[in-house]
């Protein structure tokens, strides 16, 4: 409109614009995750946007913290409000957390300085959670998606993740799928990924490209439903391994994080 300021991301320079896209596709690419948010949020009426205080209604630090705030069940984002800040304190609810920006694994019920340039927005995700990705994309459909990327944060929590055609009425008729993975660090130094599906849906892809993170030392051997992986890679914490869907991935004579305790939201006095 006239007299507005300008909107397109170009309009700041070459370095916002940059900005701007290294954000946009990584939305594009966190779609499948942002896409089964709204359909339990459909399901079970919980919000898509939540307060901190949803995750642990038992820590009332949460119920004051309006800076924050979780997308799902998975990702905290903790934006920058004030002009020309560089670093923000981050309070984390209690579990283990992954920084996006440094991969580093934090603890729970404390209290972090995150860094903050304009470059890094402070987001943080759950151990033990899956998260599916879309490769990059310009527009939804512009790729066709014979491959889903599964990330996970080496943990232990459980995963609900939803999937149907994405256009179309056919979801009524039962053309859809609910997948539920497990995720466990055992002390025998294994971490164990369950996943277990129910619904009519056939997603377009018929490989799963693994990525789990935070696998700290190199394991000695990557199990794929009861057989060894036939190929498997390990660079900078990260596990990683292109297979078709399976039900068990166990990565053994590994070091992963150990257990905590898990921050299902649950409602006060359970």
């Amino acid at each position: 409109a006239l007299g507005t300021a300008p909107q397109d991301p170009w309009s700041y320079g070459e370095r916002i614009e940059a900005i701007a896209r290294e954000y946009l596709e990584l939305r594009y690419q966190l779609l499948p995750y942002i896409y089964s948010t709204f359909a339990q949020c459909a399901q079970d009426g919980i919000p898509i946007v939540r307060p901190l205080f949803m995750i642990d209604p038992y820590d009332r630090k949460l119920r004051d913290i309006e800076d924050e705030f979780m997308l799902g069940d998975t990702i905290l984002v903790a934006p920058i409000l004030e002009p020309s800040v560089v670093k923000r304190d981050v309070y984390l609810p209690d579990g283990m957390w992954y920084e996006h920006a440094t991969g580093r694994l934090l603890n729970g019920a404390q209290t972090v300085t995150a860094a903050a340039p304009l470059e890094q927005l402070p987001l943080y995700f759950r151990a033990g959670k899956v998260v599916p990705m879309w490769p990059v994309m310009q527009y939804v459909g512009e790729k066709r998606l014979d491959t889903v990327r599964l990330r996970v944060y080496a943990g232990t929590e459980d995963t609900t993740i939803y999937e149907d055609a994405g256009e179309g009425m056919e979801y009524q008729h039962g053309a859809y799928r609910w997948s539920y993975f497990t995720c466990r660090t055992l002390p025998t130094r294994e971490l164990i990924i369950e996943w277990r599906r129910a619904g009519q849906y056939q997603p377009p892809y018929d490989q799963v490209h693994i990525e789990v993170v935070g696998i700290p030392s190199e394991p000695e051997r990557v199990m794929l439903d009861d057989q060894s992986a036939p190929i498997w890679y390990y660079e900078n914490e990260i596990v990683e391994l292109v297979v078709k869907p399976f039900d068990e991935v166990r990565i053994v004579g590994c070091t992963p994080p150990a257990s905590q305790a898990s921050t299902l939201i649950r409602p006060p006095g359970e």
